[in-house]
Order: C-alpha cells, then structure tokens, then sequence
C-alpha cells in the first residue's frame, strides 16, 4: 500500500491526542456567571442601562469586591474600557466615582496612532478588531494585570465588517478569543436587542449569530413589566455556568463631591426566578413596545454622544437596531432633527440636533447653523477645535489635549465636533 505524501507548500495539521492534554477547571471573574478567558455578552434595548451596569462591574473588579447574587469576592484586576457612545470626561468617570471604582485600575481605550505627520504630530484613528488586535495585546502586556475588557458597543469597533455577515465576523471574534484565553482576562461585549417579538429573546441580539455563538454566556438587559423604574440582569445563554436566575437594578442620580451630577445603580435584593423569554413574551403581549418610542430613544443615544452624523450611518445604525427607514424618519421628525448637505451641487448628507437657543448665546441659532456647516463644508469634514484651534476630524476628542467644556457652557457650541466622514 502506498501512502502518499502532502504537498510541500501544503500547510500542516496541528493536532494533539485527548490523553496528552491536562484536564483544567474553569476560572470565574464572577462565579458561574463571567469566565475568565472568554468571551460574554451583554444585549438590551437602548436606554436600559447597559453602560450604567459595565461601569459597576468594573467597580467591582477594579476595587475586587464582593459580587451580588452569589457573593463572592472578585480578585481585585485590572479593566479596559471601549466605549464608542460615552465621553470619558463628562460621563464614563463621573459614572466610576459614583459607583466607588478605583480609579487608578481602569484604562480607557482612546484610539491608535497609524503614523506621523511631517510636523512629528500623530495620526490617530479609532480602534478597529479587524485590524488592531495585537495593539490592545500590546497593552495588556503594559498594564499587567488585567481582569476584564468591556467593548461597548462591539459592532462599533468591526471597522468595514458587515455585523451581519456571520463568515466576516467569525474569523475577528476567533481572533479576540484567542486574545482572552492567552492573556486569561474577561471579555465582555456589549449589544443591542432587535424589535422582533417572535422566537426566543437569544434571536433578538443585534448583528450576526457569530456574535452569540461566539460568546460563551450572554445576558440580556430588560426593563422589568411589574416596574417601570427597574431594570433585570438575566442570562439568555451560559455554556459554562448557570442559565437560571439574575438580579435586579435600578439607577438613581448621584452629586460627587465636585458638584458633578451622575448616576449608578443600585443591585435587587434577592435573585430572580424568572427568564429572560418569560420577561419579553409579557412585554410583547401586554405592552406591545411602540416601535416609533424605540425610534426616538434610538435617537436620544444618538445624538447624546455625536451632535451631527452622516445620513447614511444613521440608517446603518438604525438597521442593525431593526428600526425601518419610514420609523426612522418619523422619530427624526419628532426629536427635531435637521438634514443638511455639505454643499448645494455635491457632497454627503448630514443629520443634526439643533442646538438651543439659550445655550448657545452666539446669535441667531438658523445663523450658527449655516456658518456651522459651511465651515463642514469647507473643511472637507474637519471642523476646527476652538480651545486649541487643532483642526481634526477625530470622533469625541480633540487631538490635543484642553479642558472639556462642560454641556451647560456657552463654548460647548464651537468645541472640537469630531465624526466620522
């Protein structure tokens, strides 16, 4: 019999046999819940609190104190946070401070540098998984000691990657596992839900089923039917660990001692019996979600974290939400929203808030939006810092570094607007 032999370009199989590997226990961040080099998943609708729930669990790791429903203690570690919707200024650490975090163990992910000007000044772009991998490694290794990274909201950060497109996600995801189980750290994503009211909530969760599958546990944010105000921690799915009982929260408003007015949440008392496919068949059949309220809270975070965004991301953003375009239009028109070219003969559509009268103090508000968006105009998308005259087009923060005016200040109208062209 004569064995053939593989090609000599042809790539090698790695393989091992079941009885030269050492069996392992799984390692908790939070017992039963959250593995430690792996990956999970957190899904809701907008507006519920999701962000508000990451910044306490990195409380709790950065502090390693006790964690609700089974009490356990967190070995204290360090956290990585992206976050593509919150300001790190004016919300991400207010948000910590009020909910006890140690300040000094959590890392906020701002962008990556992919080169330098001729005048030695940085190219920086946002983060992107299909591309900057070994970069975040590479913090891992500088920080040391990191127990959770929090990628809020995950489809943010896929660069030109289709969410929905299961073979193009597949392979960053094996990618950023890969990552956690190396480096033994939680990796824990954020999404959103779907309006479908059909089928099991698993089917909900925005984007590709690579997400889900991906994800060794994943837990959904839901508003609880018997009380508006709170909010229910539930797991939809957990290979590793319980799929049975959550926990309650609700958020209330914090004064820092700096006068700053924040929020935290405040964990349930007990854990819950219910599922979360129990909680959302009582709300599609006795609340019937109104798709246009979804539209506008859709908006609310929207335009919370950009004041103008281009017309086509929008409806992007919208679709992966399952908000239709006539929906979308609708609550546009109900928030105030205004649609704006960057010049009459060509160029893109942009959408805005516009800003109030009483805040702004620079005249004739229909006045500051023409001048607003002809300097748009001719910029070619770069819209010019006025506390440090850095003209960027980088998304939230300006290239270099000042302090941030505050939402209620006359110069938050002529700030460093960055987006994305």
């Amino acid at each position: 019999m004569t064995i053939q032999q593989a090609p000599q370009h042809a790539p090698d199989i790695i393989y091992r046999r079941m009885d030269n590997i050492s069996p392992e226990p799984i390692q908790w961040l939070w017992k039963e819940f959250i593995a430690l080099g792996k990956i999970s998943l957190i899904a809701g609708y907008p507006g519920l609190g999701k962000s508000q729930l990451t910044t306490m669990l990195s409380a709790i790791v950065s502090n390693g104190n006790n964690w609700p429903i089974t009490g356990d203690q967190c070995q204290q570690g360090n956290v990585i946070l992206l976050s593509a919707e919150d300001d790190p200024e004016d919300t991400i650490r207010p948000r910590l401070e009020a909910a006890g975090a140690n300040l000094s163990k959590v890392f906020v992910l701002d962008s990556i540098t992919r080169g330098y000007r001729s005048n030695g000044s940085p190219i920086s772009e946002g983060f992107d998984l299909t591309k900057d991998i070994v970069r975040l490694e590479n913090m891992l290794i500088q920080i040391g000691s990191a127990s959770l990274i929090i990628i809020d909201p995950i489809t943010a950060y896929l660069g030109d990657a289709d969410s929905n497109n299961i073979s193009a996600i597949r392979g960053r995801l094996l990618e950023l596992s890969q990552l956690a189980t190396k480096h033994h750290v939680s990796i824990l994503c954020v999404t959103h839900l779907n309006k479908n009211s059909s089928g099991d909530i698993i089917n909900r969760v925005v984007g590709s089923g690579a997400f889900v599958a991906a994800a060794r546990a994943v837990f959904a944010v839901v508003r609880d039917s018997e009380n508006e105000e709170r909010r229910l921690f539930l797991p939809i799915k957990n290979n590793l660990g319980r799929d049975k009982g959550g926990i309650s929260f609700t958020v209330e408003s914090v004064t820092l001692e700096s006068g700053i007015e924040t929020s935290r949440i405040v964990w349930g008392d007990e854990e819950l019996e219910r599922t979360a496919d129990d909680i959302m068949q009582q709300e599609s059949g006795s609340e019937d979600r109104s798709a246009l309220q979804e539209a506008i809270s859709f908006l609310d975070e929207i335009f919370d974290s950009e004041e103008i965004i281009l017309a086509n991301n929008l409806k992007k953003q919208a679709r992966e939400v399952s908000i239709s375009e006539r929906t979308l239009q609708r609550a546009l028109k109900k928030v105030g929203a205004r649609c704006k070219k960057e010049n009459k003969r060509a160029g893109k559509w942009y959408w805005y808030i516009q800003p109030p009268r009483e805040i702004g103090k620079v005249g004739d508000v229909k006045t500051f939006n023409n001048q607003y968006l002809n300097e748009l105009s001719n910029t070619g998308g770069m819209i010019k810092c006025s506390a440090c005259k850095w003209w960027n087009t980088q998304r939230n923060k300006c290239l270099n570094t000042h302090p941030k005016a505050k939402s209620s200040d006359p110069e938050r109208l002529r700030r460093c607007i960055c987006f994305s062209r």
